[in-house]
């Protein structure tokens, strides 16, 4: 399974969710650039991440975060996917079978207001993270998505979505 969503949409919210259901969580910040990053000297913090990503996307090709991802994952077990930003790493990881991608869609707005102390404190540089990450392609990405859940209102709501959503994939 995999969420797809700008930053501060509610793709962590909904992957404790499938966590809380037996799932293990793999996130590309987390468990890929944080390391690359603490590697290269370099500050932890959202910004360099998607900096960073981007550079290791023009290396080594769209899909190499999601290469480097699935040799995380073991071929039979059950894993929610966080932080998918071009459509060649939904390839790579739909190639593991299985794979499910969900679109979290949140305004910009509820997004800033929900924003993390290593996102981007400004409206303008928290846009401009939203650039970046189109650069990727999450447009195209967020487009392929197999399902959309809007993500308005409480915690509470997106919980229940995700239930209804999960009751019909099972």
């Amino acid at each position: 399974m995999g969420i797809t969503g700008y930053a501060s949409s509610g793709k962590d919210t909904a992957a404790e969710f499938f966590k809380e259901r037996g799932f293990t969580h793999l996130d590309f910040y987390r468990d890929i650039l944080v390391a690359e990053l603490k590697e290269n000297g370099l500050e932890v913090n959202k910004m360099n991440a998607a900096l960073l990503g981007k550079r290791l996307r023009e290396e080594f090709g769209r899909g190499a975060m999601a290469r480097m991802m699935s040799s995380k994952i073991e071929p039979d077990g059950n894993y929610v996917i966080t932080g998918i930003r071009s459509p060649e790493e939904a390839a790579e990881l739909k190639k593991l079978g299985g794979f499910y991608l969900i679109c979290i869609d949140t305004p910009l707005d509820i997004r800033f207001m929900r924003r993390k102390g290593s996102d981007p404190q400004d409206i303008d540089s928290f846009k401009k993270r939203d650039d970046l990450d189109l650069e990727k392609g999450l447009g195209e990405v967020i487009g392929s998505a197999d399902i959309t859940l809007s993500n308005d209102g409480t915690p509470e709501e997106l919980e229940e979505s995700l239930k209804k959503m999960l009751g019909k994939l099972i």
